[in-house]
This record gives C-alpha cells, sequence and structure tokens, in this order.
C-alpha cells in the first residue's frame, strides 16, 4: 500500500539524518497532536508550521500525522465526537445528540447544521485525544530514537 511505503521511506530520512532524539520526539508528538485535528487537507501545512516553530523535526512531524488516515479517520472522529460530547454535557454546556438519521434531507443547509451540530464536540474532543496521544508518542518515540542512535554509533565505532 502506499501510505505503508511513505512511513517507510520518512522514517528512514529520520534514521538517516542527523536530528536528536529530543528533535524528532518533539515532531512526532507534534505530528501526532495534528493527526486528530479534523481539519483534514491541512495536517501537513500545519506539521511543518508548527516544527519550525517549536524547533522540531519535520520529518517526524510529517509521520506521526499519518496516525490518521484513511482507515483510521472514522473511528478518530466517532471517538472524538463521543469524548467531546460527554464534557460538554459535564461542563453544562447544551449540545443535541446526533444521529445518522437525523440526517433526512441532503441538502446545503441540512449539510451546514449537521455540521455545526458534531464541530464542537469534535473540537473538544480532538484537543483531548491529541495532548493524550502526543504525550504518549513523545514518551515512546525519545526512548525508541535514543536507543535506535545509540545501536547505531555503537555498531559505526
Amino acid at each position: 500500500m502506499r501510505i505503508f511505503r511513505k512511513v517507510r521511506q520518512y522514517y528512514y530520512l529520520l534514521i538517516k539524518g542527523r536530528e536528536s532524539p529530543e528533535r524528532i520526539a518533539r515532531g512526532f508528538a507534534i505530528g501526532v497532536f495534528i493527526a486528530f485535528n479534523p481539519l483534514l487537507g491541512f495536517h501537513t501545512i500545519m506539521c511543518i508550521i508548527f516544527s519550525m516553530i517549536f524547533r522540531a523535526s519535520k520529518t517526524a512531524s510529517i509521520l506521526g500525522s499519518f496516525v490518521c488516515n484513511p482507515l483510521t479517520i472514522p473511528v478518530i472522529f466517532f471517538s472524538e465526537y463521543e469524548v467531546g460530547e460527554f464534557f460538554m454535557r459535564i461542563f453544562k454546556f447544551s449540545v443535541e445528540k446526533v444521529s445518522l438519521s437525523d440526517f433526512k434531507e441532503l441538502t446545503l443547509k441540512a449539510i451546514i447544521e449537521f455540521g455545526k451540530t458534531i464541530a464542537y464536540p469534535i473540537c473538544i474532543g480532538s484537543i483531548i485525544f491529541g495532548f493524550i496521544f502526543s504525550i504518549i508518542a513523545y514518551i515512546f518515540s525519545k526512548k525508541y530514537f535514543q536507543k535506535v542512535f545509540s545501536e547505531k554509533l555503537a555498531n559505526a565505532v
């Protein structure tokens, strides 16, 4: 599959590169955080911009954003909606439970209203998921690349 080739290509760029495990982990965490963002189509641009702001690896950031792919999008968005709706209810924000049966008309107005109804919960859920998973990604990727680079250094000697 094409996505696996891309992932492998970016991984080899990281291994061959000269960036520190800290920069790679920071970049990977940024990419994972952005992967949970509902603005599909802007992930790569956002990865590059935030990697430059936080002095992180752009390659690792783009690799981390591949968490969101055509196979995971439905699961991610559904989970974000459910978690976002849960937190909105806890903090007493008015939220209207949505089901696909509510989506009866296929008019532009109906689509916009449906989008407004699910946008807030998805945005809240994306921030929560992005924050949690980016911390996990940072910790594990930093340890992983420290190990890879120490082995690489040991093999070079």
